[in-house]
């Protein structure tokens, strides 16, 4: 497993064992068999900025997402002997942007998806549920997962 980001936790200014914020790591998982390599999500967009914005205004600064240089998608991959590029399944769950940000980096992958999640979160009505529909399919231009350079979409 690869570290993505994480988010802050507040455990010294917790008055209740309710308000314990701890931390939440964002991992990509890489599988490597038999000649084929796997990646289970693509780590959270470039600029965190958006994201950070949604998340400050409903929980304040506990909840920012960071993320150091070394956990860049590019760079993590790198460091482990794994170049985008050759990598032949993105599993992609959930459909949120700290999953699915960094699709396009894996142009020759086959990018997999639950049935569930592409009819209810990406061809359904736009519904706004918790997270705003662009912060949870970044990929949602239909220009990178319906027009993929190879067409493959599983």
């Amino acid at each position: 497993m690869i570290g993505a980001s994480t988010n802050t936790r507040d455990r010294e200014n917790a008055l209740h064992p309710q308000d314990t914020w701890e931390t939440l790591y964002f991992w990509m998982v890489v599988i490597q068999s038999r000649g084929v390599t796997a990646l289970i999500n693509t780590g959270p967009p470039r600029d965190l900025t958006e994201l950070n914005q949604f998340w400050h205004d409903f929980a304040g600064d506990r909840c920012l997402m960071i993320r150091r240089e070394e956990e860049r998608p590019e760079t993590a991959l790198k460091a482990v002997g794994v170049d985008s590029q050759k990598v032949d399944y993105v599993f992609l769950t959930p459909l949120q942007g700290y999953a699915t940000a960094n699709v396009p980096l894996f142009r020759n992958a086959t990018i997999c998806i639950s049935r569930r999640g592409w009819i209810e979160d990406f061809h359904a009505p736009p519904l706004e549920i918790h997270v705003p529909r662009r912060l949870r399919i970044p990929i949602y231009d239909p220009n990178v997962l319906h027009r993929h350079p190879k067409g493959r979409l599983a």
